[in-house]
């Protein structure tokens, strides 16, 4: 009887692990329209992690960016309402190390580069 309920325990925890890590990807899992309104993004899951694709670009925006683009890969949930991976800036084509902070319906994207010396910061809004 002993064993039964530690394996009941243990399969318990691990089926809450599994929907907790799937809670927290959902979280930013859907579409967000980028700060100056000109481009949405949709992240979703990719393999272990999230990602990000350019789903609508504004007519005339100034940008080298294209629908379909990837710009954020391999973010890995850290911590709470925390994402780390790489995000790929359209006007210069680098790769950069990304954080995802996620604060009520408003997501903060940064890209650093200098060790995170130097830093941008985008806002992004839920639109799906």
């Amino acid at each position: 009887m002993k064993i039964w309920t530690t394996a009941m325990w243990l399969f318990a925890l691990a089926l809450g692990v599994t929907l907790s890590s799937e809670a927290v990807a959902g979280d930013i899992v859907g579409v967000w329209r980028h700060e100056s309104g000109e481009a949405q993004v949709r992240f979703a899951p990719c393999g272990d992690a999230v990602c990000g694709r350019i789903v609508w670009i504004e007519a005339g925006a100034p940008t080298n960016a294209r629908v379909g683009d990837r710009i954020f890969f391999a973010m890995k949930h850290i911590g709470p309402d925390l994402w780390r991976g790489k995000t790929l800036y359209p006007e210069d084509g680098e790769i950069y190390d990304a954080t995802v902070r996620l604060k009520t319906a408003v997501l903060t994207t940064s890209g650093c580069v200098v060790g995170g010396l130097i830093c941008k910061s985008v806002r992004w809004t839920r639109v799906g």
